[in-house]
């Protein structure tokens, strides 16, 4: 675990290490590119996503796809979103605690559909065809502190399996983090400790000296998935549905970690690095930047039923084969460190560099069952769901390495369980205005000791909503809903008494859409025969 540590940057990102490569697949990624919105569209995310007892709305394309036999007419839908999300963090370091808020916009296309009710003498057949957003990345952590304990330089010092030195005397690494930290002068090594038998490095912040901590982290990206299906009515009032999803999306991850030598205590005679033509002395500025970006196609197929056993009762199921994702990332890691005299010394981001390349691999996520049931009158509509999925179902999958694959697929096992997610909304009709309210419950899938040791990342999300009728044809609608979890970062470890970052995260989602109906279709007429 020592070596795991050294890479770990947080519930957002931990970079392991496998055969002299630094990367960022991590079952924190597939964790993250496996979560979903609530709901998809302006109406279902006022409803918290509560539709799995059949509802008629295209965002039945992903949750339960019977619910398009209850459409009555055909439709075209359209809409945006505005996400904004908020992060107040404390950055707790021994002894001393900072406070911290930060905030990312972004909007997007979220949502277009249409919907065709076929004609026909008797029941009811619906086909649909959406695109929408069904997961968001976006946020945003700021922090900052004064720590006099230790520093990012202590973690990179190797362990003695982690280098060697030949009999020419040349130094050698088996390690990247010590490695990438020794070619930009973040440690030195002293031949005649080495020669003495005693431990050969140091690092370029001195122990006991101040410095001050500074870490941004940046996400941005989402997921889309284009989707097609139908509904039929099999039997009077029992509804059959199937609907296939092509998930496309990306993923951004930025960090841009700093340590500043601001009271000037690291002198030039605490440190100094050799180099071609001269000595670098004294720590004054260390700059650390990671980045890693991912691709990620996939599909996966859902069916479910829905059945309307009274005028005012419907029970319904669905079933989601796992999304197969295929994921194409690209990672870089650059250290800089800036020196009282000589300058400065910079390493990586560079093609063949240590901590940066390219990686193809695979993820196929948990499958998902949901029930649901709902009570609706002429005004009043009611739904609740339950989700089930076991996260530790969540693999990996690579054409190479395949130990590391293994490795990570024993860490699922071991960190995740399965969670029932909980879906509530609401709809009362006034007029031609309907207002909507919803809340969904999604438990953390980590193991207790994860969450007692870090913090427990339930997600819980409040929304509320509109829609208005316009014109005959045409109906607008609104939907907002505020996500807000916990969450827990370390800057970096492998130290005594590392720090780290308690966040609070509020993202606020508006979306608006925009819906046009055509009148209802004439169901042929029936020849008799004279």
């Amino acid at each position: 675990m020592r070596n795991v540590l050294r890479y770990l940057f947080g519930g957002f990102c931990l970079f392991m290490l496998t055969a002299g490569q630094v990367r960022a697949q991590t079952v924190a990624d597939a964790w993250r590119f496996s979560q979903r919105l609530p709901g998809v569209g302006a109406r279902l995310t006022a409803m918290s996503g509560a539709s799995a007892a059949g509802l008629a709305d295209y965002g039945a394309l992903y949750s339960n796809p019977a619910g398009l036999g209850y459409y009555r007419a055909s439709e075209v839908i359209g809409g945006l979103t505005w996400m904004n999300a908020r992060d107040a963090a404390t950055y707790y370091v021994p002894g001393n605690r900072f406070d911290w808020e930060s905030e990312l916009r972004a909007t997007n296309l979220d949502h277009l559909a249409a919907v065709y009710k076929v004609p026909t003498v008797r029941g009811s057949l619906v086909l649909g065809m959406a695109y929408a957003r069904v997961a968001d990345f976006t946020r945003r952590l700021y922090f900052q502190g004064d720590n006099s304990a230790n520093s990012i330089t202590d973690s990179y010092l190797p362990y003695p399996g982690e280098y060697t030195v030949t009999d020419d005397g040349d130094l050698q690494f088996n390690n990247d983090i010590p490695f990438i930290a020794y070619q930009a002068g973040a440690i030195e090594f002293l031949p005649a400790e080495y020669e003495a038998g005693r431990y050969p490095f140091y690092q370029a912040v001195a122990p006991g000296t101040t410095i001050r901590q500074i870490g941004e982290v940046t996400e941005e990206g989402g997921l889309h998935e284009l989707s097609f299906g139908g509904a039929i009515e099999a039997a009077p009032d029992l509804f059959l549905g199937v609907s296939i999803g092509i998930v496309t999306g990306f993923y951004r991850f930025e960090r841009q970690y700093e340590e500043d030598d601001f009271r000037d205590e690291n002198t030039p005679d605490l440190y100094e690095v050799a180099v071609e033509g001269g000595l670098l002395r004294g720590f004054d500025y260390l700059r650390a930047q990671d980045f890693f970006e991912a691709d990620l196609q996939g599909f996966s197929v859902r069916a479910g039923l829905s059945a309307r056993l009274s005028p005012s009762w419907r029970l319904g199921a669905s079933i989601e084969t796992p999304v197969f994702f295929s994921v194409q990332e690209e990672y870089s890691t650059v250290l800089e460190t800036f020196f009282d005299e000589g300058g400065s010394l910079q390493y990586g981001g560079q093609p063949g560099d240590a901590g940066t390349g390219s990686f193809d691999y695979e993820i196929r996520t948990p499958w998902r069952l949901r029930i649901g049931a709902a009570y609706q009158t002429r005004q009043l509509y009611v739904g609740l769901d339950l989700e089930l999925i076991d996260w530790s179902q969540l693999r990996f999958d690579a054409a190479t390495d395949r130990s590391f694959i293994q490795e990570l697929n024993r860490q699922v096992r071991d960190m995740m369980e399965p969670v029932v997610n909980t879906r509530l909304g609401l709809a009362y009709q006034l007029g031609g205005t309907t207002l909507y309210g919803g809340l969904a419950v999604f438990p953390d899938p980590h193991r207790s000791e994860i969450r007692e040791t870090e913090t427990d990342r339930q997600r819980v999300f409040g929304s509320l909503g509109a829609s208005i009728q316009l014109a005959e044809s045409f109906r607008f609608h609104i939907g907002w809903t505020q996500e807000q979890f916990e969450d827990y970062y370390q800057p970096y470890g492998d130290v005594e008494r590392p720090p780290f970052v308690r966040e609070t995260v509020r993202r606020n989602r508006l979306v608006i859409g925009l819906t046009y109906t055509l009148p209802p279709p004439k169901a042929p007429a029936i020849r008799r025969r004279r």
